[in-house]
């Protein structure tokens, strides 16, 4: 049975090996364009772009309240699958096009009003396809400051220390590639400045164009009015929101507020024309309030053992989304530590923490707490080596690398049974002679035909500890066989490869020094298949990570059984 606990908003097991496995769409899974329904934010002097459902004929587009006629053209959106980013999610490619006898609502896409609002129509409503509108009609954006003030209200949100060519990785640049979320990109770059043109150019499509700079232009004037009420504030709720964290050296990548809801609001909220700033101001810490304070996720499990006992140290990252500095610390297995390891936390930074030795004769589980401030997250680790007996050790869980929204949320996304992995670690039958037992290991990977490219199929083998590795085998679907690192011996290694229509498999046997005296073998597996994902058991692993976390296993507990 699993134990799930669930510890501000995050879900943690508390059982292993299996983990609570939530499926979490990824961050843009689902694109879409703006409200359909609500308040429309409109900046005098721009073109009006607006969701709809599909023009009724022998109706016009838009009109004024009073049943006059303004100018107006309907588009079908296509957004096209173009790639894949493992921290942001999926790439898109949008498109617009006329809409035609063959371009029904039943063919699906999506359909947008472009309208060119006249001058007579501020402060008053629309009527939309039959619709009335409410309009928020605000100021044109040419309005907004561009002096000695300008500077610090178009502040870029890039790191001092975070190199320019960083910005260039799809996990930064995603978001340039789609008209609904290029603001928080050029709000990352050039600060959402009124006179800089976008980095890489204006879309091709003169629609999808003007669908990005209506979303920059209502967040430009949002945050400008939220500087006007308290600067200090606006800095604060920027950083949010294109925030970047370093998260190993070097290793720099977003971090920011993506939940769609919450986003909506806060623009809804700080666009509104009859409120005070210190109202407007409250608006925006409510928003920063709502925000979750910490992350927190395993690193490794069993890739630290202690020297005398043999125990595992498992290790855990901490990550501040605070914008103050604060304290972090974690402890293991108990409510509270006499003395923990508190460490100064700065704003968007991560620590780690490896565990010292338990109380002697721990259990198997333990819950590791880690701490940030007056906030904490429960983690599921382990305390002690996980026992091999017969028929084998299951390792059923192969997770994809971790996106940005599943390690905010605390949460980790499966993989489609297509995709499945699973691994069992067994004791080879022993032949008359020999005296060490010998550690066979099985993989099958499904694989959906049709899909990828078949030869790209491989997988890593890890053994030994976490950075020092004993043995780093590569094993592709072909039957090649790579020797990546390691400083041990190979001896006894030996690998066969069986393909069928919808999975392969590999069946090998271990290095005879893959266990490590005291009888422990530390094992971390990735798989990369022919999607070009990855997936890692025991645990997910950050896109930029290098090595898995390791599972400690004992397998004298083969000969006790």
């Amino acid at each position: 049975m699993i134990d799930v606990v669930a510890r501000m908003g995050r879900v943690v097991c508390a059982a292993w090996p299996m983990v609570a496995v939530v499926s979490i769409p990824a961050v843009h899974a689902q694109p879409t364009t703006v409200d359909a329904t609500g308040r429309l934010h409109a900046p005098v002097g721009r073109p009006l772009i607006v969701p709809i459902a599909a023009p009724v004929e022998g109706r016009p587009l838009a009109t004024l309240d009073d049943g006059r006629a303004i100018p107006a053209r309907a588009y079908r959106l296509t957004v096209t699958p173009a790639g894949f980013d493992a921290w942001l999610g999926p790439v898109f490619t949008w498109t617009s096009g006329p809409i035609d006898a063959k371009h029904t609502p039943a063919s699906g896409g999506a359909y947008v009003c472009v309208i060119e609002p006249p001058i007579e129509a501020v402060g008053r409503d629309l009527i939309i396809t039959g619709e009335r509108r409410a309009v928020n009609w605000l100021p044109s954006p040419d309005t907004l400051p561009r002096d000695e003030t300008g500077r610090e209200v178009w502040a870029p949100q890039q790191p001092a220390v975070m190199p320019a060519d960083a910005l260039g990785l799809p996990r930064f640049s995603v978001e340039a590639k789609s008209p609904v979320t290029r603001w928080r990109y050029r709000l990352l770059t050039d600060g959402l400045h009124p006179d800089t043109a976008p980095c890489d150019g204006p879309f091709a499509d003169a629609v999808i164009e003007a669908m990005a700079r209506q979303e920059e232009d209502r967040w430009r004037l949002a945050l400008a009015w939220l500087w006007g009420a308290d600067p200090e504030l606006a800095s604060r709720v920027r950083a949010r929101l294109a925030a970047v964290i370093e998260f190993e050296p070097g290793q720099w990548a977003p971090a920011w507020a993506v939940e769609p809801f919450r986003l909506r609001r806060l623009l809804d909220d700080l666009l509104m024309q009859n409120i005070t700033p210190p109202q407007r101001a409250g608006l925006g810490e409510r928003w920063l309030a709502e925000l979750p304070p910490l992350a927190a996720w395993v690193v490794d499990d069993g890739g630290v053992l202690d020297p005398a006992t043999r125990s595992v140290r498992p290790t855990i990252a901490v990550a501040s989304l605070l914008d103050r500095s604060t304290l972090a610390w974690a402890t293991w297995g108990t409510p509270s530590d006499a003395n923990p390891d508190l460490q100064p936390m700065p704003p968007m930074t991560v620590r780690t923490f490896t565990f010292r030795e338990p109380t002697p004769e721990p259990p198997a589980l333990r819950s590791a707490t880690a701490y940030l401030g007056g906030t904490s997250i429960a983690l599921g680790t382990f305390a002690r080596a996980m026992a091999a007996k017969p028929p084998g050790l299951q390792l059923r869980n192969f997770y994809p690398d971790q996106s940005m929204n599943g390690l905010m949320s605390g949460t980790f996304e499966s993989n489609p049974p297509a995709w499945s992995t699973a691994a069992r670690l067994y004791r080879v039958p022993a032949r008359s002679g020999k005296v060490a037992p010998v550690w066979g290991l099985f993989v099958e990977c499904a694989i959906a035909p049709g899909e990828g490219v078949d030869s790209h199929e491989h997988l890593d083998v890890f053994l030994g500890p976490v950075r020092t590795p004993r043995h780093v085998v590569r094993f592709w679907r072909d039957g090649r066989v790579e020797h990546l690192d390691g400083a041990g011996d190979t001896d006894g290694m030996s690998s066969r490869v069986y393909r069928g229509g919808d999975r392969w498999s590999i069946s090998l046997t271990l290095p005879r020094d893959a266990v490590e005296p005291g009888g422990v073998l530390r094992l971390g597996l990735v798989r990369h298949d022919a999607r070009g994902r990855r997936s890692a058991s025991p645990r997910a692993m950050l896109p930029w990570q290098t090595e898995p976390s390791r599972l400690a296993i004992d397998v004298t507990a083969w000969d006790d059984f």
